[in-house]
């Protein structure tokens, strides 16, 4: 909110800005009472994966990224050392 453009047309539907602009309003009129952020549910929440993929995904993370690391570090040790 760095000027009045969120309150345009253009972007008065990008993330929740209406809703932040009525609470602005209703904050600098004393309305208080008036105040809430409604609440949002999300309609894909939900992240469905096969065993293999999931298995995929564990071992991708338990051992590729830090093989990878570990193989940077040996590699960046080495040409050090050499020097």
């Amino acid at each position: 909110m760095g000027d009045g453009d969120f309150l345009s047309n253009t972007f008065l539907g990008n993330a929740g800005n209406l809703a932040m602009g009525m609470n602005i309003f209703n904050w600098l009129s004393h309305d208080e009472q008036f105040i809430n952020i409604p609440t949002q549910v999300k309609d894909d929440i939900i992240l469905e994966m096969s065993p293999a993929k999931l298995s995929l995904l564990g071992a991708f993370f338990l051992f590729v990224i830090p093989g990878l690391l570990v193989l940077s570090g040996s590699l960046i040790w080495f040409k050090r050392r050499n020097r």
